[in-house]
């Protein structure tokens, strides 16, 4: 570079200074910024991170078929000549390419696949599998099968998109929602799981119960309790509110 091109390089990054109120180096390193946000967003695309995320995007997708499966041959236990709903059938086929198994261990050996092949981004060594695939052994029923995947392998994967979502934020400087693009439905439903339903409280009929759950309000109120919430509490176990509060 000739000595007026690199002058005229220099002016112009002191005018960029001057405006911004940064300084050369700090806007040679926003230059720099911005190339690792690029290789970022090109590695969630094309590269390793974008091949996990579709992996595990894939898994939690057929495990959530599979769960659905579990489900339905539980309910139909000791009917008969019981099938499946054709929706599972249909489903099945087209994502997997084979009939659906019939048996718990044959669900099992798929389920074993797709967790190892998601999780370690291969079929995996012996020991990955053993591994992996431990909680999968207590699970001698259709119902246990659905319980081992929702509660071990369903949140193990959310977790690891978890983290990538977080690497995904942090390195591109893009909104999550692009990186919640990526996921199929029921991928972004195992991230974002619905709280359980709030039990209700259970009613009172006995006469005792109810004047001492009342006596209990009272006393609230004269602590200071919010009257509005403690009359709720009482509404939700059959007992009428307290008059003048």
């Amino acid at each position: 570079m000739g000595a007026v091109n690199r002058a005229a390089l220099m002016n112009r990054v002191e005018e960029l200074r001057a405006k911004s109120g940064q300084s050369g180096s700090d806007i040679v390193g926003a230059k720099g910024t911005s190339q690792a946000q690029i290789q970022a967003t090109k590695d969630f695309a094309t590269g390793t991170q974008g091949n996990t995320v579709r992996s595990l995007n894939v898994a939690v997708d057929h495990l959530a078929l599979l769960r659905t499966l579990a489900q339905e041959m539980t309910q139909g236990a000791g009917i008969t000549n019981f099938r499946p709903s054709n929706a599972v059938v249909n489903a099945f086929k087209k994502e997997f390419g084979y009939e659906l198994p019939t048996n718990v261990e044959a669900a099992k050996h798929i389920v074993a696949a797709e967790i190892t092949k998601a999780v370690t981004g291969t079929q995996g060594a012996l020991g990955d599998r053993e591994e992996l695939t431990a909680p999968l052994q207590t699970a001698n029923s259709w119902e246990q099968l659905a319980g081992v995947i929702d509660k071990a392998y369903t949140p193990l994967m959310a977790g690891q998109l978890r983290g990538l979502k977080q690497q995904y934020v942090t390195s591109t400087k893009n909104d999550p929602s692009k990186f919640d693009a990526m996921l199929s439905d029921r991928t972004k439903a195992a991230l974002n799981p619905a709280p359980p339903p709030a039990q209700a409280m259970p009613k009172i009929t006995d006469r005792n119960q109810a004047n001492a759950a009342i006596a209990a309000a009272r006393k609230a109120i004269a602590n200071g309790k919010d009257p509005v919430a403690v009359n709720n509490a009482l509404k939700q176990m059959g007992i009428p509110p307290l008059a003048g509060n």
